[in-house]
């Protein structure tokens, strides 16, 4: 039977990992929801295409944070499966 190795420092690391993407996603998507605003504002400014692009940056403007929020909770988890298997294996220590 095979031996199930955890190194925690690893899902430690997955977890800086995760926080650290999800930081430089939301500045990204920040930036892209900004250009989204300026061209409402500054290259079209009427018409369907212009009241299209507002809603459609709206839409987008709604979900900054989300994904930082998904990768926040997947950190957590990280945290969590460790302090489990410690805890399933705590008869070890």
């Amino acid at each position: 039977m095979g031996r199930l190795k955890v190194a925690d420092a690893e899902y430690a690391l997955l977890q800086e990992q995760y926080a650290a993407l999800g930081e430089k996603f939301e500045e990204s998507y920040r930036e892209y929801c900004g250009a989204l605003t300026e061209v409402c504002h500054n290259a079209i400014s009427e018409g369907e295409v212009f009241e299209n692009l507002q809603a459609f940056a709206a839409a987008a403007g709604a979900l900054q944070g989300r994904l930082a929020e998904v990768l926040s909770i997947a950190g957590a988890c990280c945290t969590d499966f460790i302090g489990e298997v410690d805890q399933a294996d705590e008869y070890l220590y």
